[in-house]
């Protein structure tokens, strides 16, 4: 009464349970750090150039002010130390800022990382237009904030 026709051998896998695979695969368990190092590895440049940037300084503010751990007042924006003392790294260094070094320095790196590498891929083809577009948006915003007398301390988080 049961015929062979009604079972598939390509049925055996119907629910993904395929046993004839490596079970070591299955539970090989890399930690949390090589899996986010491997994922960092795998980003564009100038997503890894920012993101690097941004905790480098960051680390900085935390090692030389242990009480407050706040980003170095030297890398904020200050146009009067920019142009009467030649300070020329003030705007760049100024969009490196997202806050102290903690949770929420993460949550903040973790969504540009997400956005940036993103778009950074969209235009993998003519790199330059993503350039244009990150240049045009700092550009806008330190004219913005000057004009507007707005304080620049977080002009990271608004990249």
């Amino acid at each position: 009464d049961y015929e062979s026709d009604d079972f598939d051998e390509d049925d055996d896998d119907l629910f993904g349970l395929d046993d004839s695979g490596d079970l070591e695969d299955d539970f090989d368990e890399q930690s949390t750090l090589s899996l986010a190092y491997s994922a960092f590895q795998k980003s564009p440049p100038l997503t890894k150039i920012y993101l690097t940037s941004s905790f480098l300084a960051t680390l900085i503010g935390y090692v030389q002010n242990q009480k407050t751990h706040e980003y170095p007042s030297y890398f904020l924006l200050d146009w009067k130390h920019t142009l009467q003392k030649f300070q020329f790294w003030r705007p760049i260094t100024a969009f490196l800022n997202f806050g102290p070094l903690g949770l929420g320095w993460l949550m903040t790196a973790h969504f540009v990382w997400t956005y940036m590498s993103t778009l950074e891929r969209l235009n993998h083809n003519q790199p330059y237009e993503f350039w244009y577009m990150i240049f045009f948006g700092c550009t806008s915003m330190v004219m913005g904030y000057t004009f507007l007398n707005i304080s620049p301390r977080f002009l990271g988080h608004n990249l």
